[in-house]
């Protein structure tokens, strides 16, 4: 495998609480069942590779473009840290080089707002088989179809109940994009309205809130919001998300068809009720009665108008759902064990 944050096989630790990378170490586990080694590209040779899994186009170490080149310059003028995103080691040309070509795979990863690279033909006409969660792309044949695999934290298996939960919590990555569609604008839109309207009843956690996001907050640092509400990082996502009876659930961004990451899915293990916005096609992949759809409403004082006046009866009906969900194989399409099964087929690996 090849990625930039995967070097040095910290990807099989497991030192994450919410399971994040519970997919790549059950894939690790599987192969070698197989006969199979898995293990990040670092210095490693290609001589014995039986198939290189690129993720996402940041890990082929194409050269960065001119437009990069000036936006890292830049970032170092404002004193902004930067964090490496491309591979040092030219590993996709290695691989042409050693005549390897079908035996590389893209996974498709990240959404355009990203990662754009990720749907730029000059990158995907360089592979052959490319696995994608897009719907869109699959389309095309060479496209194959995997489930963006949830996170895998402990369910929550006795809900707190109804009267002794807050409101609503946001848990989220304070972010900027200049992405036509992405939705972190929508995030602080919402936190600053329950902030502002029901400051008792709204918490606010993650990173990179009440600090400078933008170059004009890190050069005018007024400009940055302070959010009296924030509690700062959680150290246990679902822990936190079980004592809210609904939580803001809303992707990077509004226009991704099939990408479907683990926010709702956290919610349900939490047994809290997801607010969601993102994939369009959000309720060909999750039951409609499992969430609350965002854009079903005006506004957010409209939203709030309808968490406030929900029942405990009517909750109820959304935690049940999800319970039934979770029982589906709507769900289990989510599972490490599907992606796992997708990336084995694809690879075409034989015991």
């Amino acid at each position: 495998m090849s990625s930039v944050i995967f070097n040095n096989d910290n990807l099989f630790e497991g030192n994450d609480i919410n399971g994040a990378t519970a997919c790549w170490r059950e894939l690790k586990s599987q192969l070698k069942d197989l006969g199979y080694e898995l293990m990040t590209a670092g210095n490693n040779n290609l001589k014995d590779c039986e198939g290189i899994i690129f993720c996402d186009a940041f890990s082929l170490g194409e050269p960065p473009t001119l437009g990069t080149k000036l936006k890292k310059m830049l970032k170092k003028l404002l004193g902004i840290k930067i964090y490496p995103r491309y591979q040092a080691r030219q590993l996709y040309q290695e691989a042409i080089d050693a005549g390897l070509k079908d035996k590389l795979i893209l996974l498709i990863w990240e959404a355009r707002s990203i990662c754009p690279p990720n749907f730029s033909p000059q990158i995907l006409n360089k592979f052959n088989r490319i696995i994608t969660w897009d719907d869109d792309q699959l389309k095309d044949p060479k496209f194959i179809r995997y489930w963006k695999p949830m996170e895998t934290p402990p369910i929550v298996k006795r809900a707190i109940p109804f009267n002794e939960k807050k409101l609503l919590v946001n848990i989220s990555f304070n972010k900027y994009s200049s992405y036509k569609n992405e939705l972190y604008l929508e995030r602080r839109k919402l936190s600053s309205y329950f902030e502002s309207n029901y400051h008792k009843d709204f918490d606010l956690y993650g990173l990179r809130w009440n600090r400078p996001i933008t170059k004009w907050q890190r050069i005018f640092p007024f400009l940055v919001k302070k959010y009296s509400t924030y509690r700062g990082h959680t150290k246990d996502k679902i822990d936190t998300l079980s004592r809210y009876k609904f939580n803001v659930a809303y992707e990077n961004i509004s226009d991704a068809k099939g990408y479907i990451a683990d926010r709702i899915f956290s919610a349900f293990q939490a047994k809290s009720v997801p607010i969601y916005w993102g994939a369009p096609n959000i309720t060909e992949y999750i039951d409609t009665d499992t969430f609350i759809d965002r854009r079903q409403f005006k506004s957010n004082a409209e939203l709030a108008q309808f968490l406030k006046q929900m029942t405990e009866r009517e909750y109820n009906t959304y935690i049940d759902a999800a319970e039934r969900f979770m029982q589906s194989e709507k769900y289990a399409n989510f599972l490490p064990g599907n992606f796992c099964n997708q990336i084995i087929k694809t690879l075409n690996l034989k015991n």
